[in-house]
């Protein structure tokens, strides 16, 4: 079973710098996972990043605690639609 194919590779904290996500990137294309899972903010670097390769791009929506208002969700949910997640 190739089980990197099933695997988000994801980094959420809050100190995340664009450093560590590109990195994260780095090593989802070396291991072939499925997707990269990162806070919507950083949609637009990791599409950069994962453009020649297989791997998904996934965003967290009212992260942490999805205690943001429902509007608010939609519209940075489509945000990160439009931007590649």
């Amino acid at each position: 079973m190739e089980l990197h194919k099933y695997i988000d590779h994801t980094l959420l904290g809050a100190t995340a710098t664009e450093a560590d996500i590109l990195q994260l990137c780095k090593v989802a294309k070396e291991q072939g996972f499925f997707a990269v899972c990162v806070n919507s903010c950083y949609v637009p670097l990791v599409k950069e990043q994962l453009e020649s390769s297989t791997v998904k791009i996934a965003a967290t929506i009212g992260f942490p605690l999805g205690a943001t208002a429902t509007v608010s969700k939609i519209n940075e949910a489509r945000d990160a639609v439009e931007k590649g997640a």
